[in-house]
This record gives C-alpha cells, structure tokens and sequence, in this order.
C-alpha cells in the first residue's frame, strides 16, 4: 500500500508549488534470494492516508492536505486543511515517504525516519499516548531506505534490503515468527533481501531482486498469495506463481503488482471488483487485471485499485461509493474504468475512500471521493465524483453510504 498504506514506484519528477492555501475545515516459493540489492526508495512522490494526502517535493519538502484530527498533517495544528500545507520541521529534506491510518512516515536524506500522527510504534491494547502534530525521529538508532505505513503497523527497509517491522503483529504482520506486537522495529525472518516493502490492513509483502514476491500476516481473503495455505503467517511465504513482478502494492487485505511490462495483477479479496478480474471472488493466486492496459504505477485504497499508464490516463476500478474512482458515477467496476477528463497525470495515490494525482500543466493537485476536509467542493459535500482541484467548487454528489461524514473502516 501505498502505503497504503502506502506505497509505490521511482516517480516522474514533480512540479514544485511555492504557494499553497491554508484554509481549516471540519474535521473528521522455493528458489533462493540473489545478492544483495539496493532498497528502492518506497511511497516517494504522492501518497494518501485514510483520510489525507501529503507529497514529497523535488526539494524535500513535505505538504499534506486533509484531515488531521490526529496531526497526521504534521503542521504543529489538529486542524483539517483544504489545501497544502507545509510540514512543520526545519533542516531536514526528506527522500521517501507514506501514509497510513492517521499517520505520515518520511525518510530523511540521511535515513533517519521520521513520523508524525498516530504513534506508529503504539502497541494495541496499550494507553494510548499523545499525538504528534509535527514530525519527530520514531526510531532511534536506525537507518532505513524506504518505509511502509499501514493500519496498526509499519515496515521498513534499509539500504542492504534487510527489512523491518514493528507495531500491531496478532496474524503475525511483523514476520518475525512470532504474533507478539512490539513497539520496536524486529527483522522480518528468512533473511530475504528485499528491493521493496509494503504494508497492508494486516498482512505484509517484500519484492525480491528477481521478482518474486514473499508475505506475512493475515491470510482471510489469500492475500498471501499461497493457494494451499489455511490461516495466517508469521513468516514470509512466496506467492506461488511463475510471473516476475517490478513493483509491489498493498491494500486493506489484497495485493498487487506489475511486471516488467506494466502488466497488473492482483490477490486476495475482491469486493465490489477491487482485483479487476471482472469478478467479485476473491482470488489466492495472482490473477491478471482485465483487459490489455500496461501500467507504470498501481496505487491501493481500501477497497479501490487505480493504475497510472505510460501516457499519464489514470484508471480505477473497485468500490466507488464516494466517487473514487473518479468517473462521475458512484457505479463499482471490476475492470479499469477511465477516470474522467483528458487529464495526464504524473502521478496518482490512493487513500481510504479518495484518490489524488499530480497532472501536467497544474500547479496543485487533483483529487476525488470522499472529502474529509470538508472544503474539496463546499462545505456540504461529501462524495467528490470527477478529479477536482482541492479547495475548488466542482462536482459533487451527497452523502455516500452511512450518509455521515467519518463512516468507513481502516485504509
């Protein structure tokens, strides 16, 4: 997940905006690893949380927009932003980043990670401690190339592609052979060198150098991948397929991934379409994604999948409640569906139940779904249905299912 929750390929080189609004709103199997690689730097470029959104500029810079009750903003303030605003550290420039449930993670230049939001080393069932509206050092000691925010857990690689995790483990989500959660990060076992790392709801993947992809956790929809595999795992397991994949993603409970080629395939469940096969089953095998589009980028939500062609059209498809799918309609699709406009985007996230990409020839972001801001079109909207400047007034529909804003379940 982008992520994912988050997360998350080597993106086209973005467009710095030197200016932004900030106006408040309401808030609401089998063959061995080959040598060492280097870690790609995961969730660089644009990546959305469950309920906003933050980009990494050419200079390393930070903004974020959306909500914030939890300073997943990292502004200094709990208050939602319609538009970009500025993330409050100074003399760091950051090289990655990903968002995950009320939460934000970001790599500096020099490796330390850095969190603000919801404590992502937070044990469940523990006190919660206090938000932090503004980015802090979350791991002390450690280095890393790349990091993966999800729901109650994070994983994280460094640059010799040894991987870590910490947080939330009950299906085993940390991959450290055990389901005890731990508020420090614990190597992932196996002593796999990844390229990349993703997380999930609960479960989690790693890309090897030679394309195969290995993962731990929840096993409830396949999304391990392992057809003959009852129940979750606390250590990597291949995904069994023969295919070679360049790139990873994780949703709430599935992934997918692309290969050389740019063709997408998904796994695990399949509500309301979100693997793109044209059906609702879930799958435990890799499935290819319908029709003979080639993507460079896939991005997860919770329950929608968006792909990113060469030539810059975005497509999704899945749940589309809110309008996230960005089509004008609030029909699901389990194929990829056009989103509407000749936009060419360079780059595209996929949040809870919203999307939002960077396009050329804009100076700010286009984004749709549902509005946690309370200011993409208008204080009333809810569901923002075709791609839409954030803070602009354009199409919107009325409240999605649930019928009030804050409805909906963990990215």
């Amino acid at each position: 997940m982008r992520a994912e929750w988050i997360a998350s390929v080597s993106w086209i080189p973005l467009i710095v905006f030197t200016t932004s609004t900030t106006v408040p709103g309401g808030a609401d199997p089998g063959d061995p690893d080959p040598g060492p690689a280097a870690a790609e730097a995961v969730g660089s470029g644009l990546a959305a949380g469950f309920d906003h959104t933050c980009r990494l500029l050419e200079d390393g810079a930070v903004r974020c927009w959306g909500g914030n009750d939890q300073g997943q903003l990292g502004d200094g303030t709990d208050t939602a932003r319609i538009g970009p605003v500025a993330v409050r550290v100074e003399g760091v420039s950051f090289a990655a980043l990903s968002a995950g449930h009320k939460r934000t993670c970001a790599i500096a230049g020099d490796g330390r990670l850095f969190c603000w939001g919801v404590d992502t080393k937070r044990i469940p069932g523990q006190p919660m401690g206090p938000s932090r509206h503004a980015p802090v050092v979350e791991i002390e000691g450690r280095t890393f190339a790349s990091v993966s925010v999800g729901t109650q857990h994070a994983c994280a690689l460094t640059e010799a592609g040894e991987a870590f995790c910490w947080g939330r483990n009950h299906a085993g989500e940390l991959g450290n052979g055990t389901t005890e959660s731990s508020g420090q990060p614990v190597p992932v076992s196996g002593g796999h060198t990844f390229t990349e790392v993703v997380v999930g709801g609960d479960h989690s993947c790693g890309l090897t150098g030679d394309g195969a992809v290995f993962c731990w956790g929840s096993n409830d929809f396949g999304e391990l991948g392992v057809p003959d595999r009852q129940g979750s795992s606390p250590e990597p397991v291949r995904v069994q397929t023969d295919v070679r994949f360049d790139d990873i993603e994780a949703g709430l409970n599935r992934t997918c991934a692309l290969t050389a080629d740019g063709a997408a395939w998904c796994w695990g469940s399949n509500g309301h379409g979100a693997l793109g096969d044209g059906t609702d089953e879930p799958r435990k095998a890799p499935t290819a994604v319908s029709g003979e589009l080639r993507f460079t980028a896939l991005a997860l939500g919770n329950m929608h999948t968006c792909g990113l062609t060469e030539a810059g059209a975005a497509h999704c498809w899945g749940f589309n409640g809110f309008g996230e799918l960005g089509d004008g309609t609030t029909d699901a699709r389990s194929v990829p569906t056009a989103v509407s406009g000749e936009h060419v985007f360079t780059d595209i996230a996929a949040g809870g139940y919203h999307t939002c990409g960077i396009t050329e020839g804009m100076p700010g972001p286009l984004c749709w779904g549902r509005d946690p801001s309370a200011g993409l079109a208008g204080a009333e909207a809810v569901r923002i249905l075709v791609p839409t400047p954030i803070g602009g007034a354009s199409v919107a529909g009325p409240a999605g299912p649930g019928g009030q804003r804050g409805d909906g379940g963990d990215r």
